[in-house]
């Protein structure tokens, strides 16, 4: 955040949005704990990411009736801000299929490149869909999982393999391989990443070893 001032005030969609997760995950132990500080609910806003959008964010709508009580309220909120957030996709058609690429999708919401601007944690929204299966691959961060609607079949080295949906948790410690497998139903999940490594992307490779 050093040198930027912010100069405008973001969207109201984005306003509602972070004012949502934020309050969704200082109200469940396991993520606040993990988070570790104070959630902000109005932190620096950067406007210099323009919306971006890949073919799930048009999916995002339809993630609601698979929603918990708990989560709905935040799965409406991303959906109203689906179409101004930068979506991205880590990946290309070489390592996962173009399959994968038309079915998944990831933006980030408070991280030290914004939008809203954090220097040591990184939140972030993803969508897997219904069949796909994320293939092993690791990366430096220390990170945990929330599903908010759909389920999957989480799979990390060390760890049972397990089904989670709205409620569930799932954290991967530095560097440890996992995978996931959607069934029937997609997923939209919330992930916070932080320690080293926090600006770096995942790896796939042959043994799934973080890179």
């Amino acid at each position: 955040m050093t040198g930027f001032v912010a100069a405008e005030r973001p969207p109201a969609p984005l306003s509602r949005l972070m004012g949502a997760v934020s309050g969704f995950v200082a109200a469940d132990p396991a993520l606040a704990g993990f988070f570790g500080a104070p959630l902000p609910v109005d932190p620096p806003y950067d406007p210099r990411q323009p919306p971006e959008s890949v073919p799930a964010t048009g999916l995002i709508d339809e993630m609601t009736a698979s929603a918990s009580p708990s989560t709905e309220v935040l799965v409406r909120e991303i959906a109203a801000a689906a179409p101004l957030l930068p979506w991205k996709r880590t990946y290309d058609a070489g390592e996962v299929g173009a399959a994968f690429l038309a079915a998944y999708g990831w933006f980030d919401l408070l991280a030290p490149g914004g939008p809203f601007l954090w220097p040591d944690r990184r939140i972030a929204i993803a969508y897997f869909g219904r069949g796909l299966t994320y293939p092993r691959h690791a990366h430096k961060a220390e990170e945990i999982y929330a599903p908010l609607a759909g389920r999957a079949l989480f799979m990390t080295d060390g760890q049972r393999d397990e089904t989670l949906g709205p409620g569930g948790t799932r954290h991967h410690p530095p560097g440890v391989p996992h995978a996931m497998r959607m069934g029937e139903a997609p997923l939209l999940t919330l992930v916070i990443w932080k320690g080293a490594g926090l600006t770096g992307r995942a790896h796939l490779s042959q043994d799934g070893s973080a890179s």
